[in-house]
């Protein structure tokens, strides 16, 4: 998890600033993003979320588990997991 949020932050800041970015930090400066700005989130997930009605990483981590599974299978739950700021227990099993 802590390869996401430092990717994260990363990318909250660029090109020059430093930015903290802590476990705890993540309803408040992760949620309100697009979805399309969370790592492993590509045009064609980001289409296929906002299909489903989910604009922002709050919104997909806040998601129904089984629709998400549903409709983007495994990806699916590993992005909603990094959404909700933990890895998916599942799937790497």
């Amino acid at each position: 998890m802590n390869f996401l949020l430092s990717k994260m932050a990363g990318d909250f800041s660029k090109p020059d600033k430093v930015h903290t970015f802590f476990p705890e930090e993540i309803e408040k400066k992760m949620w309100p993003l697009l979805v399309s700005e969370l790592f492993f989130v590509g045009k064609a997930t980001a289409d296929k979320l906002h299909r489903l009605g989910i604009q922002t990483i709050g919104e997909l981590a806040q998601a129904d588990e089984r629709m998400i599974r549903a409709h983007l299978k495994m990806p699916g739950q590993i992005i909603q997991g990094y959404a909700g700021g933990g890895l998916c227990a599942e799937c790497f099993i």
